[in-house]
Parts: structure tokens; C-alpha cells; sequence
């Protein structure tokens, strides 16, 4: 299977979608996205439709839950667009062998093949990205990446950005990233902190959604998308991945 051929035709489609739809947007758009679930989509989001959500009393007594990296700003299930379908009927003939063991219950395909499948077509997705960036319509600022339909999670969006904005970027876009990777090492290594974190989270104590954070660690894990219990963790692969994305855009 040609994988570059399909990202090209992908990447040809969402180009032309793009093309035709944004002029027909109210207010800049800040990000874009290519949802993978058992279809490709096209996620679009504006100033002028953040700006409206973003003023809810909630998000004023709260704010780093607003733009940082998990924030609303970068939930593509809250946009104007948050998944429509773009491709022509030739790329979704060429798609089939990879959507078909996804699609067709009746075919009984096993769940590791079905798994196989959404992979490999979620790699078409990502080349199909890499391939169009930068979209000639969007502004220099838009965010660009691929949104898988069980990671709508901070760290997995993250490292897809990474596949296709420039790191710079990134790093300028989300500081949060850099003073976690600062901060979360110091915390762990202090045995008071550890444990007055860990009495905390035992007592059922947590931060009200609705409620300001009360320190900048509970502000940075919240901007994260991340809970206390990645201070405590003995889960190595999860604190490695964490700090890895840290680092990398510090």
C-alpha cells in the first residue's frame, strides 16, 4: 500500500476543503485539525467563536484552563467545525482497504487487525498533514495537527502539533510545557511536597472545577490536562512521556 499516494490524495482534498470554506468564516482561524476516528474530518476554529465561549463566568474565576495546552482554546470538539467530511469520492475509493475493517461489522474482523487498520490510517493522516503544511490560506500564527478520537488529551495533541508546527512555535504558544519541566522534577524530589500532596489527594481534597488554582503546581497541571497523581506516580512510562514532551519544547 502506496501510504504517500494517500497522503496526497488526502492532503489534496483537505486543501481544496479548506480553500473553499474558510472565506466563509467569521474571524481568523487559530487552529485546524484532521480528526481520525473511522473517517478523516476537518476541524476549524475562530477567534470570533473562542472569544464568544471564552466568556463565561467560569473561565474568569479560572483562566488556566482556557488557553493552556488543554485548555478550551485547543478543544476541537467545542469549535465552529469540529469534524466534516472533506474527502472526494475517488480518495475514499482509495482509502477503502484501511476504512473497510474499520466500518463493516458484518466482515467480523478481529480487533487486532481493526487496530492495525485505524494505525495505518492514522499514519496516512499524518503524512497527509506534513505534506500540506504550511495551508497557504491559514495565517502564519494557526496551529495545524492531527486529532485521534480517543486522544483529545493534552500530552497526545501536543506531540501530534509536533509533527507539524514548528517547535518555536509550540514553545512560544505553550510556556506551560517549559516550566513543568521545570517544576515537576523539584516537587517529586522534595520528600515534603510529595507528602503533602499525597495527604491531599488521599483526603479526597481536590480543586473544584469552578475554583482558581490554589498554587502554580495545581495551575500547571490543570493547564496540562494533568492531576496530582503525576507527582505520586510509580508508572515510569507515563512520567517519561510527560517530562520527554516537556523538555522538548523547554
Amino acid at each position: 500500500m502506496d501510504y504517500d499516494h494517500l497522503a496526497s490524495l488526502v492532503g489534496r482534498d483537505l486543501t481544496a476543503y479548506l480553500t473553499r470554506r474558510i472565506p466563509e468564516l467569521v474571524g481568523p482561524v487559530y487552529a485546524v485539525t484532521l480528526y481520525v476516528e473511522d473517517y478523516y474530518g476537518v476541524g476549524i476554529a475562530t477567534e470570533a467563536e473562542f472569544q464568544r465561549r471564552a466568556s463565561a463566568p467560569y473561565y474568569q474565576q479560572v483562566p488556566e484552563v482556557l488557553h493552556g495546552p488543554a485548555g478550551l482554546r485547543w478543544r476541537s470538539g467545542e469549535w465552529d467545525i469540529p469534524a466534516d467530511p472533506f474527502l472526494t469520492e475517488e480518495t475514499e475509493e482509495a482509502l477503502a482497504p484501511l476504512t473497510r475493517p474499520m466500518r463493516d461489522v458484518e466482515l467480523d474482523v478481529p480487533d487486532e487487525l481493526v487496530c492495525a487498520a485505524l494505525h495505518r490510517y492514522e499514519e496516512v493522516a499524518h503524512r497527509a498533514l506534513e505534506r500540506a503544511t504550511p495551508l497557504p490560506m491559514l495565517p502564519s500564527s494557526a496551529l495545524v495537527w492531527v486529532e485521534l478520537a480517543d486522544s483529545d488529551e493534552a500530552v497526545p495533541r501536543t506531540e501530534s502539533m509536533l509533527r507539524t508546527n514548528p517547535t518555536d512555535r509550540l514553545r512560544e504558544t505553550f510556556p506551560e510545557w517549559r516550566r513543568l519541566a521545570e517544576i515537576l522534577p523539584a516537587v517529586r524530589a522534595d520528600p515534603d511536597r510529595v507528602r503533602e500532596i499525597r495527604e491531599r489527594v488521599d483526603s479526597g481534597a481536590e480543586v473544584r472545577r469552578d475554583q482558581p488554582s490554589p498554587d502554580e503546581l495545581t495551575a500547571l497541571l490543570r493547564s496540562c490536562g494533568l492531576g496530582p497523581g503525576i507527582v505520586l506516580t510509580d508508572d515510569h512510562d507515563e512520567l517519561y512521556r510527560v517530562l520527554k514532551l516537556a523538555n522538548r519544547l523547554s
